[in-house]
């Protein structure tokens, strides 16, 4: 079966997307929260096309900024 070039794009940005989630939640129980909203933020932009994946980011960042008790970063 040959996979044509939208479907071989969208596999390599969703691979991407799962790395860089998992790297973010590694982070994030190490406490490395800078590490962690790095990779979320990288996820974010990976799965803007995608909207499950997307939301999950968003989720991703306001969790961190929850550890951080900072407010401003979940408003902005």
């Amino acid at each position: 079966m040959r996979i044509n070039n939208n479907q071989s794009t969208k596999i390599r940005i969703l691979d991407s997307y799962r790395n860089e989630m998992q790297l973010a939640i590694k982070a994030r129980i190490d406490g490395n929260l800078n590490l962690a909203i790095h990779h979320y933020e990288r996820a974010h932009i990976l799965s803007q096309k995608y909207t499950i994946p997307h939301l999950k980011s968003h989720l991703g960042m306001l969790r961190i900024g929850f550890l951080r008790k900072d407010p401003r970063e979940n408003v902005g």
